[in-house]
C-alpha cells in the first residue's frame, strides 16, 4: 500500500527545514508590475519623545511634539500610512492636514482605512486586518476652496504614553467642477492632546528631527510612487527540487521594488526630493525602498513534477524574526496568523490561486513564500 502524504491544517504553524535557498532575484519565474497611486509614508521619528530626552548618541531631543512628522504633495488617488510610538509622558494627537494648493475647489474623499493602537504588534495587526477587510467606498470628507485646508485627528482624543498607533488609509482628490485629479499638500502632524487646530505646525518651515545618529537609522518617511504590485509566480517542483522559496518585500524580483523619496532630511530641513539612504562611511550604504504596506496581488501557479500528490504553500519567516502574516486567498476573508523565528504557516493546498497580502509595519523583512510537496517538513 502506497504512502499518502499528510496535509496539515490551513493556519498550522510548521518548522521550516534549514537550509532552504530562495530563488535568485533575477529569476524569470517571478514577475511584478507596479499598480495604484502614490503613498505618503510617516515612520520617522518612529518613537516620539518629550523635549530633553536623549538619542542613542546622547544628543538632546527637542521639537518632536507640536510638529509635522512628514509633508509632501500627492495627486489623485493616494494612500497614507503611519506607524509611531508615543515615548513621551503625555497623551498625543495625530492629525492629517490637507491643503488645496491649486487655483480651483477640490473634493476630498476617503476610500477605505484601517486603524489600530496599543502595543506595537497589536496596533499593526489590527490596522492591517481592518484595512484589508475594508470595502472600497468613497466617502466625501471635505470640499476645499483654493489655498484652504481641511484636517482631522485620526486618533480621536489621543494616544496614551507608551502606546503605539498605526493608521493606513486611501484617499482621492479631484476638481469639484471637472472631476479631474487634483494636487494637494499633505502634512502628518503630532500635537499635545489639548490642541484643536494643527495648522500652525502643518505650515512651519521645518519638520520634526528624527532620532537618527551617525550609527543608528531613523529615516523611513517620504513618498512611494505606487501602493501595489500585481505579480505572477510560476513554480515547478521536481524530485530533485521538491521545495522552493520566494522572498517577499526584500531587495526585489523584476518589477517589485521602487525607491522611497523624501523632501526632508533627518534633521527636518527641506531639500530637493530624492532617494533616502542610511550611510555609515566605509561600512554601509543602504537605500530605502518599498516594504511595509505594499499591497501584493499575486497569481500563483505550481507545477508538480514529483511522485507526491499533494502540494502546499507556506508563508512566514526565512529565519530572521517572529511575526504575523495577513493574507486573502481568491478574494476571500483576511486571515491572520503568527509565525516564529524559523516557522511558517500553511496557507494553501491549491496549485493555482490568487494571493493578496500586505506586510505590516514592525515586520522583519523579507518574508518567505514556501512551495513544497507532501509533508515537505
Amino acid at each position: 500500500m502506497s504512502h499518502k502524504p499528510h496535509l496539515g491544517k490551513i493556519g498550522e504553524e510548521v518548522t521550516i527545514p534549514s537550509p532552504i535557498g530562495s530563488l535568485d532575484y533575477d529569476s524569470d519565474q517571478i514577475l511584478y508590475q507596479m499598480a495604484g497611486g502614490q503613498v505618503l509614508v510617516s515612520n520617522a521619528p518612529e518613537s516620539i519623545y518629550d523635549d530633553g530626552a536623549r538619542r542613542a548618541d546622547g544628543t538632546c531631543i527637542t521639537g518632536q511634539i507640536n510638529s509635522t512628522l512628514y509633508r509632501d504633495e500627492v495627486e489623485g488617488s493616494f494612500r497614507f500610512w503611519a506607524f509611531h510610538h508615543n515615548k513621551s509622558s503625555q497623551k498625543l494627537k495625530f492629525w492629517i492636514h490637507i491643503c488645496n494648493i491649486t487655483d480651483h475647489t477640490v473634493s476630498l474623499f476617503k476610500t477605505m482605512d484601517g486603524y489600530g493602537d496599543g502595543s506595537a504588534t497589536s496596533a499593526a495587526c489590527t490596522a492591517t486586518t481592518r484595512f484589508m477587510n475594508a470595502v472600497p467606498e468613497r466617502q466625501l470628507l471635505a470640499v476645499i476652496p483654493p489655498r484652504d485646508s481641511f484636517y482631522f485627528a485620526y486618533t480621536g482624543r489621543g494616544i496614551e504614553p507608551l502606546c503605539s498607533v498605526v493608521y493606513v488609509a486611501e484617499f482621492r482628490v479631484v476638481s469639484l467642477l471637472s472631476g479631474e485629479v487634483a494636487k494637494v499638500l499633505v502634512s502628518h502632524v503630532v500635537t499635545r492632546s489639548e490642541v484643536e487646530d494643527p495648522t500652525p505646525y502643518a505650515i512651519a518651515g521645518r519638520i520634526a528631527r528624527t532620532n537618527a545618529t551617525a550609527t543608528t537609522s531613523d529615516d523611513y518617511r517620504g513618498i512611494l510612487q505606487h501602493w501595489g504590485r500585481k505579480g505572477e509566480i510560476r513554480i515547478t517542483l521536481t524530485e530533485d527540487c521538491p521545495v522552493q522559496c520566494v522572498k517577499l518585500a526584500g531587495i526585489g524580483y523584476a518589477g517589485e521594488q521602487e525607491n522611497l523619496l523624501s523632501r526632508w532630511d533627518v534633521l527636518g530641513n527641506p531639500r530637493e526630493r530624492g532617494e533616502v539612504r542610511f550611510i555609515i562611511p566605509g561600512k554601509l550604504n543602504k537605500l530605502r525602498q518599498a516594504y511595509w504596506y505594499t499591497e501584493y496581488t499575486i497569481d500563483i501557479h505550481i507545477a508538480n513534477n514529483t511522485r507526491q500528490s499533494i502540494v502546499q504553500t507556506l508563508y512566514g519567516s526565512i529565519g530572521v524574526n517572529p511575526g504575523f502574516v495577513h493574507y486573502q486567498l481568491n478574494h476571500g476573508k483576511t486571515q491572520s496568523y503568527h509565525y516564529n523565528l524559523k516557522t511558517a504557516v500553511r496557507i494553501s493546498a491549491d496549485r493555482d490561486f490568487r494571493l493578496r497580502t500586505m506586510v505590516m509595519p514592525s515586520s522583519w523583512l523579507p518574508l518567505g513564500l514556501f512551495f513544497l510537496t507532501g509533508d515537505g517538513v
